[in-house]
Order: structure tokens, then sequence, then C-alpha cells
């Protein structure tokens, strides 16, 4: 389908990225003007439970050049299949809060439905642990976000119940380990 190719996309630019720090990858999100409007979207924040949503993206760009240097791993643009449509990000995130690697997507609205969440889902999956080495991801949902729930039990993730991120941020916590995910790898 469309969206097995944008999951071999992200894996393949990881595996690029890999070889220059990430420089392509990393850097997507700057060339392109419209995130800031995607991660404003009402629509959008409302979803991600975003505190904040003025100059989001500004420090998503501040926190993916960090990781990419530092940690070689961060967050992708993500663009529909076969154009130049920028429709998203996601990645991997080092969290120090949860002191884990995070996977996180946020989409525009208009490609909601199409399954992009669930494919990126599994994509970051097989970036960290198949890449990366990582022994453990999680991902966090707004509590009344049932949708992205739904896409992470997909990719084999678990409720590990609600986490209080401070500054009465509550969120649900969802994980997976590596070796759950290697189970799940064989089964496929």
């Amino acid at each position: 389908t469309g969206n097995e190719e944008c999951h071999e996309k992200l894996v393949e630019d990881d595996h690029e990225g890999q070889q220059d720090a990430g420089a392509d990858a990393r850097h997507d999100a700057e060339r392109h003007a419209g995130l800031d409007q995607r991660v404003t979207d009402p629509r959008t924040a409302t979803e991600h439970d975003l505190p904040d949503p003025g100059g989001q993206a500004e420090r998503i760009i501040t926190v993916a050049r960090e990781q990419w240097s530092t940690r070689g791993y961060g967050p992708f643009a993500i663009f529909e299949k076969g154009g130049t449509q920028l429709i998203g990000r996601g990645g991997l995130f080092w969290i120090e809060s949860l002191k884990d690697v995070e996977i996180n997507y946020m989409f525009d609205p208009t490609v909601w439905g199409r399954a992009y969440a669930t494919e990126s889902a599994a994509a970051f999956l097989d970036i960290g642990f198949g890449r990366h080495n990582l022994q453990r991801m999680v991902a966090t949902t707004n509590p009344a976000n049932a949708a992205s729930a739904r896409v992470l039990r997909k990719v084999g993730m678990s409720s590990a119940g609600p986490k209080d991120l401070g500054g009465g941020r509550l969120v649900d916590l969802h994980e997976i380990s590596r070796d759950a995910w290697v189970t799940l790898r064989r089964r496929s």
C-alpha cells in the first residue's frame, strides 16, 4: 500500500541519516513553513494536548537539531506518498522527564484516517529497535485521544496507565520492550 511505502521511506531515510548524522531528515522540518500552521491548528493542538501551541514549531526544530546531533535520531518530516505535500512530522525523541525514548507523531487533520499514523508508528519502532538497538520505547497520548491510543495498540504497545508530566499535564503512557517487538516481528 501507499502507507507501506511511507514506512519504507522513513526507514530508508533513517539509514541514510545514520551515515551523515541525519542531515536530510532533521532539516526537512525547517524547509517547510507550513509546520507551524499544522502545529497550531486547533484540531491538532486539542488532539495532542499541546499546552502552548504558539512557537511550538520553533521548539520542535531546536529539539530536532539537539536530538540528531547528540543521539543520532530525532523527528522526520512526513510527506504524502509520491508528492511534496508535507502532511506531518514524527520520530524518536529522548524525553528527559520520562528517561525514555518516545515515538511521537502529528499529522495534518486533512489526512487523518488514512493509516499514516499507524504506518509511521510501526516505522519508528523499527528504527528505534532495529537500527538504534533501544531496549524500550514509550508514547504518550492525551487521555481524550482514543484514536492515537488505538494506533499504539495496533503496533504492539500496551498501556502503562496515566502519567503526570508536571505542571498539571496528565497523559496516558504506552510502552513496548525490545523483546515484545521482536516477538511481534517474528509473528508477522
